[in-house]
């Protein structure tokens, strides 16, 4: 190879890094304000998630995916681009966007050990793998340099229940979601989880832009809506488990195929979760088209240490509707805001954007200096319209003041709750808000702006709760303000309950333990969970199975582990059994018969007996077998087994032989008698019949040739054996 060769490969291969850095996002985890204001001039496109596109459903197997993307969170320091499965989802227990990881961020085992032998545990079950504890704990949602507390506070806790899998009829056999209901046959139930992965459903899903109809041609070709060969692995897990074997969970595999693999390989992890919407205040595209497929986004989320409020004892004011001047002060450091921003709605902004409220303006303010004062007034002009109608302020428009912490393309952005800006020559509003209440918020009061308005008497209510008093903020902790107490009303307030919670005492009776400590009194807020704690109580000759709210109750409600949440003051009673083996009889009964029956037979509980052999016998019958009722059924033969779980008799079967009754004319002539067919101790009766002999007088039946009359038609005869009857003839 010549030296020019070598030369161009070395720097091809330089460029080829270089053009590769190039392209990834360039970011400054935990940058400053400043800076972040300096790289992106931030724009805003929808309150929420409002007017994002969800996925397209893809026709054929070779269809990408094809969506919208939020950049949220950070793994190893570099911004996380999950795909929007559901812009606005009430699937998992609350209104969320429904995200999927972009791609497969590093590898994990499903299970590192696969055979636990651990009792209630299964190695292929998502709620006892280690992939999901990893993934609620330090493997990703609190991996170092990940993701924020307020972002972590944003991801909501999914809850969705089991059911079977769904499946499309259209390519029958052929159709993949056929195919994997088959093997994995249940969707797996998410109990709270805020990270999890996956469900073979949901990636067999067209709603969430996955393909899962005909593969009957695929032959070696790709899936290419599951495909996410640019991550970590191109095989990435899922939470479903296999159905054929328990030590196999389900994996996107070769061909971005759904199948099965052994639970301690090691595969791509694509982290899935839900965001609340109720703490999504903008989503702003950072490439691409809002509201187009294929654009990428950012979010702004409501932190809950932020606030901006009207500075108390100032007022609004404005110069004949053309400008608004607000005093304003920001709650916290100063130092933690980069901006007071102008959001104009066309409906008022309720958390969630429950009444799809559509965004008119937003501007950034003026402000002294690069960061907001703590305390100062912003100035801005109001819309053309109110300007013309100022009637239209609060009706048609309305203004909010945001103070933000804007960071740059690919990393959240941090805002208070929107302050309300009302007119100030408009009547204000003190309202009411139970904040988790059931009952007792007092009216709302209307009075002129600036009057002095007194906080009625009320009760409300709270079932764990007791009630402080009343709060601008939603999560104080602190009452601001009691009945009988004065606010003015410069502008409309919002005022919230502020609860405590009771507290609940979770104890433990030994129920007659002769040994041991019963587990110390558990204090828990009103509405908390209470786990069981382990114990070492023991009782003379019982087994201790676990807790009951009953001290007369034979099996445990709650075990070690258990999780109990309290609504009140719960005595839990241990549950005993008694340790005595209990024991169960098997005999044999020989139901008309003679001779030797089986010995009894006397066992533990649960044991399972062989039926022995016997020699019994019956005249007349032959022994079939057992039976466990008088005149039943054969059940059981001797070699068979049985199962003994209380005292169990077995009774004998027995069969008739078959006898016959048949004539013998003796030298005579004419019909006999038929012969007669029947089982032992059968009474036949004897028919008549017109037998002759010449010269003989026919004077009935011997039961010997030659014998003595026995028997005459009419007369009845018991069957005990195969017999003859013979005529017995008289000479005239």
């Amino acid at each position: 190879m010549g030296r020019n060769t070598v030369v161009r490969r070395i720097a091809a291969w330089v460029l080829a890094v270089l053009c590769a850095v190039a392209i990834l996002p360039v970011y400054d985890w935990g940058g400053s304000a400043n800076a972040s204001e300096d790289e992106w001039e931030k724009t805003v496109d929808f309150l929420g998630t409002t007017g994002i596109k969800a996925p397209t459903a893809p026709d054929y197997w070779d269809d990408e995916w094809e969506g919208s993307y939020i950049w949220f969170g950070h793994y190893n320091k570099r911004p996380i681009k999950f795909r929007v499965l559901a812009p606005q989802t009430n699937k998992f227990g609350g209104n969320t966007v429904f995200l999927d990881c972009a791609s497969s961020l590093y590898t994990s085992n499903f299970r590192s050990n696969v055979r636990p032998y651990t009792e209630g545990v299964l190695v292929n079950h998502w709620k006892d793998s280690d992939i999901r504890e990893s993934l609620n704990s330090t493997g990703f949602l609190y991996h170092d340099f990940g993701f924020t507390d307020q972002e972590r506070d944003v991801i909501a806790k999914s809850a969705v229940a089991s059911h079977m899998l769904a499946t499309n009829a259209t390519w029958g056999e052929q159709d993949e979601r056929a195919i994997v209901a088959e093997l994995a046959e249940n969707y797996v139930p998410l109990t709270g989880e805020k990270v999890f992965l996956l469900d073979a459903e949901d990636v067999t899903n067209p709603v969430y832009g996955y393909y899962g109809g005909d593969i009957s041609h695929l032959n070696n070709d790709q899936v290419a809506s599951r495909d996410k060969s640019n991550g970590s692995s191109s095989y990435w897990w899922l939470r479903s488990q296999c159905t054929e074997v328990d030590w196999c969970a389900m994996v996107v595999a070769n061909g971005n195929r759904v199948k099965s693999f052994m639970v301690d390989y090691e595969f791509g992890v694509s982290p899935a979760m839900n965001l609340d919407l109720n703490k999504v205040l903008f989503s702003s595209a950072v490439k691409g088209n809002a509201g187009a497929a294929g654009t990428e986004y950012k979010l702004t989320i409501i932190d809950d240490t932020k606030s901006i409020e009207v500075t108390s004892g100032k007022k609004i004011t404005t110069d004949n509707y053309n400008t608004v001047t607000v005093p304003y002060t920001l709650g916290g450091n100063s130092y933690a805001y980069s901006r007071i921003s102008l959001l104009v709605l066309d409906k008022e902004y309720t958390p969630g954007n429950t009444n799809n409220a559509g965004i008119v303006s937003y501007e950034k303010l003026n402000t002294t200096g690069s960061n907001p004062a703590q305390e100062g007034n912003v100035t801005f002009e109001l819309p053309s319209m109110i300007k013309l109608h100022p009637e239209y302020w609060g009706t048609q428009y309305y203004l909010y003041l945001v103070a933000e912490n804007v960071n740059n393309s690919y990393v959240t952005d941090y805002a208070s709750a929107p302050l309300p800006i009302e007119d100030p020559n408009a009547s204000k509003v003190l309202s009411f808000d139970l904040n988790g209440g059931l009952s007792g918020a007092p009216a709302a009061i209307t009075a002129t702006a600036g009057a002095s308005v007194t906080i009625p008497k009320s009760s409300p209510v709270r079932n764990g709760y007791y009630f402080l008093g009343w709060s601008t903020s939603k999560t104080a902790s602190a009452a601001t303000y009691k009945s009988g107490d004065k606010i003015t009303l410069n502008a409309s307030v919002k005022l919230y309950a502020v609860w405590k919670a009771a507290t609940y005492k979770l104890t433990f009776d030994g129920n007659g333990a002769t040994g041991g400590t019963a587990p110390s009194t558990i204090t828990v807020n009103g509405g908390g969970t209470a786990t069981v704690p382990k114990c070492s109580l023991t009782r003379t000759g019982y087994y201790f199975m676990g807790w009951a709210t009953s001290n007369t109750a034979t099996t445990a409600a709650y075990k070690s582990g258990s999780k109990i949440t309290l609504s009140g003051n719960l005595t839990l009673f241990a549950v005993w059994k008694n340790a005595t083996p209990v024991t169960y009889t098997l005999s044999f009964d020989r139901n008309g018969g003679s001779g030797n029956a089986p010995a009894k037979i006397t066992t533990a509980a649960g044991s399972t007996v062989t039926i022995p052999k016997c020699s019994v016998d019956r005249e007349g019958h032959y022994f079939m077998g057992w039976s466990t009722t008088r005149g039943g059924a054969v059940a059981y033969k001797s070699g068979d087994t049985l199962t003994l779980t209380k005292d169990t008799v077995l009774y004998a079967v027995w069969k008739a032989k078959t006898v016959t009754l048949s004539f013998d004319r003796n030298g005579g002539s004419g019909n006999a008698p038929s012969k007669v067919t029947t089982t032992y101790g059968s009474v036949v009766t004897i028919e008549k019949c017109s037998i002759s002999r010449e010269g003989y007088w026919f004077l009935g039946w011997s039961t010997a040739r030659g014998g003595e009359v026995k028997y005459k038609s009419g007369n009845a005869i018991t069957l005990k054996d195969n017999t003859v009857l013979y005529a017995v003839w008289k000479k005239k």
